[in-house]
């Protein structure tokens, strides 16, 4: 019997069984930045992850623990690196090649990859694989979010996420060569910082960070424009992202305020707070 929501000319056992091996190859091949926790491991039918989604993680459980990495690119060790390929691919020619991309660059002996170098965001990426398996099948968080170095581990408990946290930077330390910064742990009512948001159970906002970067750019755009270096469409085509990223937080209030402090050239562009180039988000 075919179910409808088996792959088309499998049964509905084959299709489970090739959507779970694709999950297996996507987690393990650290092609997501984000990794899946368990609750959101698998959509219906086939096909790959759903999206994890912090904000809604962070409603539902009562204490985060957020950790990142202290300068991420310059303390990837050359030794880890280069063992993880070998355990990926299996070519002697691929595997010499990959080593001399490693061994070219060192910010201190067999330390660091170069941020520009577009191997260096897939190493840096998957440095962090192994950690994220140990989160979710050692350590049995219910739920954890990662984003290249930046991490985040939710539970109701917050006795067993410290525990959770300690494990954690111990794994890393010694396992992956890597250090990281002191963990930071609190109630999601506190807001949660990620990615330039802050995450509150009820609502998200713009950090700090991210609203001082929105002005600044503002002003350097229309300084670009008003001197003749852009032209209108250019200006829109810089604007547009920029205004979309604070889109996602509750800052409409925020936006207009620094409108109305520019020139009157954003009257011509009133509607991008309305209509944006859509951008994939993890927020709601």
């Amino acid at each position: 019997v075919v179910s409808r929501r088996a792959h088309p000319g499998f049964t509905y056992e084959q299709s489970e069984w090739r959507r779970k091996k694709e999950q297996r190859r996507r987690r393990d091949d650290g092609s997501c930045e984000f990794f899946c926790s368990h609750e959101q491991e698998g959509s219906v039918g086939f096909g790959g992850p759903r999206p994890p989604n912090p904000a809604a993680f962070n409603r539902r459980y009562a204490f985060f623990l957020k950790l990142d990495a202290r300068k991420y690119f310059d303390s990837l060790d050359h030794g880890v690196v280069c063992g993880q390929l070998c355990r990926l691919f299996k070519d002697p020619h691929l595997l010499r090649i990959f080593d001399r991309i490693v061994d070219s660059y060192a910010v201190q002996p067999g330390r660091g990859v170069p941020i520009g170098n577009l191997t260096s965001q897939y190493f840096a990426n998957h440095y962090l694989s192994p950690a994220d398996h140990y989160a979710r099948e050692v350590l049995c968080v219910p739920a954890y979010v990662r984003y290249m170095d930046d991490m985040v581990l939710w539970h109701d408990d917050k006795a067993a996420l410290l525990e959770a946290g300690r494990r954690f930077l111990e794994y890393t330390r010694e396992r992956l060569k890597l250090e990281l910064k002191p963990f930071c742990l609190n109630k999601n009512t506190a807001g949660l910082p990620f990615l330039g948001y802050l995450l509150y159970p009820g609502t998200t906002r713009l950090a700090h960070r991210s609203r001082e970067r929105y002005i600044q750019k503002i002003k350097q755009y229309q300084t670009a424009l008003d001197g003749g270096v852009w032209t209108q469409e250019e200006f829109q085509n810089h604007a547009t992202p920029l205004t979309a990223f604070t889109q996602h937080a509750a800052a409409k209030a925020f936006r207009q305020k620094v409108q109305a402090q520019t020139s009157e050239i954003f009257s011509n562009f009133r509607s991008l707070d309305v209509h944006f180039f859509a951008c994939p988000t993890p927020y709601p």
